[in-house]
């Protein structure tokens, strides 16, 4: 496992803990807390990787029913909340990928320290419209008072032909909202800012903690797949500043991403 050990952090298994919060390579073979604390068809494996041997699988099993749905998701818990978070991680799609209906799949969410938490948020990809097996990416929070649900900006095509078999480096940028502005999600793909709400997300809730403690990556995948679908996520980094966490676009070729 690659550790970046700094003044007054410690180490504990799994990822290494500073000012970046925490960075995970899995080249332990590990999804251990502190860090790691549920992974539902997640395993590490070997041999599917940006950097070192390993990654973490997502495993979706495939129902030929087309109303059948699927599930893996790595949840996280960073030690303490923060109100301004930012992440960045390497996802794989597979060669296989389809989006065979509209209905949204989880790509990420976040929240305090319940999950029921009014000012938890994330993002889902939705199948494109018209429909043509490839997804849009959609920011999620309670926009309207009803629940969860699509708001602000969004992207289409987020998952395209030329992504299938390939990494892509994913960062995410949260601000909770406080009583006197409104939160932010921007999220990146490969080094290109796709989705921007600066100062959209009104979700201040008088009894929350306004701040991000847990949440996960992926999650349930409501649209399905036809057949056994495994995603790969590498080179996990949470930090307080674009600074801790920023890192080139997945380079051609299957090359490793340069170390800082």
């Amino acid at each position: 496992m690659n550790l970046r050990i700094l003044p007054l952090c410690c180490l504990l298994a799994g990822a290494a803990w500073s000012s970046e919060i925490a960075k995970e390579d899995f080249e332990s073979g590990m999804l251990g807390k502190p860090l790691w604390i549920g992974n539902p068809h997640v395993s590490v494996v070997e041999g599917q990787a940006v950097s070192g041997t390993k990654a973490a699988r997502f495993h979706f099993t495939g129902k030929p029913d087309p109303n059948g749905d699927a599930w893996a998701e790595l949840r996280f818990d960073l030690g303490k909340p923060y109100r301004d978070l930012w992440f960045a991680y390497s996802l794989y799609i597979p060669k296989n990928y389809t989006h065979r209906r509209g209905a949204n799949n989880k790509f990420f969410r976040l929240w305090g320290t319940d999950y029921g938490d009014k000012e938890k948020i994330g993002a889902s990809t939705w199948g494109n419209n018209p429909a043509d097996g490839f997804s849009r990416l959609r920011c999620d929070w309670d926009a309207t008072g009803g629940g969860m649900g699509e708001a602000g900006k969004g992207h289409p095509n987020f998952i395209a032909a030329a992504d299938l078999g390939t990494w892509m480096r994913i960062m995410i940028h949260c601000e909770a909202a406080t009583a006197e502005v409104k939160g932010t999600i921007q999220i990146w793909k490969n080094g290109t800012l796709i989705i921007d709400n600066p100062n959209q997300v009104a979700l201040y809730k008088e009894s929350g903690i306004h701040a991000y403690k847990q949440g996960y990556l992926l999650g349930a995948a409501n649209s399905g797949f036809a057949e056994d679908t495994d995603f790969y996520i590498d080179d996990v980094v949470f930090g307080t500043t674009r600074a801790d966490v920023d890192l080139p676009a997945h380079p051609p070729g299957g090359q490793a991403l340069p170390s800082r």
